[in-house]
């Protein structure tokens, strides 16, 4: 995501939104472990006294004591809109959400989150990752926008070439996930 940006922008854009992407990682991780987590004091599933022997972990792995919301949630989703709204290109945009995805889906099978606790992160994270956006467009208003050949460009300015690269490896680093894990299972079958 960054090569795309410094590949597309001026320096004092990429500083922008170098530190957009910052603001967006320290909200959604600040709110959710320094504010909700003390607040609300809502064990994670292999922590509740009640089920947590019910819980199957992964090589003992149970987390911190609470998990209500979600950090990981929250930030893959507040990553994820920022650059979703920063390229608006579709195709980079439903790798993202899949990634996203896959990464709250792993807290679900580690047992260190219920599904409301990623449901909540993630609100938080793309309400988080919206608002850092809108921001941060407003500060940098004079963003060059290229609009002379559609094709060559999204909306917001991007050369669409440049997603290739951004599509590869994020499509090689999903794949690689799924066949490691598949990998794990059949081994820890044995």
């Amino acid at each position: 995501l960054l090569f795309v940006v410094l590949k597309n922008r001026n320096a004092r854009e990429v500083f922008y939104v170098v530190l957009g992407a910052a603001v967006v990682v320290l909200l959604a991780d600040q709110f959710s472990s320094g504010f909700c987590k003390p607040f609300f004091q809502r064990w994670r599933p292999t922590r509740d006294p009640e089920i947590m022997y019910l819980v199957d972990t992964v090589n003992g792995y149970r987390g911190g004591r609470y998990g209500f919301i979600s950090s990981h949630a929250a930030i893959t989703f507040g990553i994820t809109m920022f650059f979703l709204l920063l390229f608006r290109r579709w195709t980079v945009s439903l790798l993202l959400i899949a990634w996203a995805m896959l990464n709250c889906y792993t807290r679900i099978y580690l047992g260190v989150h219920f599904p409301g606790d990623i449901l909540c992160g993630t609100l938080w994270g793309c309400f988080s990752g919206i608002l850092t956006y809108y921001v941060f467009k407003r500060q940098v208003n004079g963003m060059q926008v290229r609009t002379n050949n559609s094709r060559k460009y999204t909306s917001t300015g991007f050369a669409v070439a440049d997603f290739n690269v951004v599509m590869l490896v994020m499509a090689s680093t999903l794949m690689l996930i799924i066949l490691l894990s598949l990998v794990y299972i059949k081994l820890y079958e044995l």
